[in-house]
């Protein structure tokens, strides 16, 4: 029975030394070794800008996180990490809120993961209306996503 034990004790610390070393060489990180394609490059992301929230007809309730990947075409982000803005317009396409688009990792590998979280004044709610989100660029280079949702009360 002593002998199980020692046994037992070897394969419990060679694995611990095993996840030791894997940490040590970056294993688990984006710039291991091994040529192992990371999880940015398993996203298969197109050229551009995908929204993973808000979705076209959404119920919406604020405050409310957009969020999703930006991957060049227009989508880089800027000083500070801005990839770019979302706003809310009311009636007669009046912007009621505005927040910005920020990259955690704006010097990392593309896509770049994004959130930003846009509350609007109670006061505005209606039954539908139009989140817009927009890059940083001026002119010929600025790009825009117009999406219908719909309204509800503050959580």
């Amino acid at each position: 029975m002593q002998k199980n034990r020692g046994i037992i004790a070897t394969i419990i610390l060679a694995f611990i030394a095993l996840l030791i070393f894997l940490f040590a060489i970056g294993y688990f990180t984006d710039a291991h070794p091994f040529g192992l394609s990371n999880y940015k490059k398993a996203l298969n992301v197109p050229c551009g800008i995908s929204l993973s929230a808000p979705k076209e007809n959404a119920l919406v309730a604020f405050p409310y996180k957009v969020y999703g990947y930006a991957s060049g075409c227009g989508w880089d982000p800027v000083a500070g990490g801005i990839v770019g803005t979302v706003s809310v317009l009311g009636p007669n396409g009046l912007i009621i809120s505005q927040a910005q688009l920020i990259t955690k990792d704006p010097f990392g590998d593309t896509p770049y993961y994004f959130e930003g979280t846009i509350d609007v004044p109670f006061s505005f709610i209606q039954e539908s209306g139009l989140l817009v989100v927009h890059n940083e660029l001026s002119g010929a280079d600025g790009k825009e996503i117009k999406i219908p949702v719909r309204f509800t009360s503050h959580l």
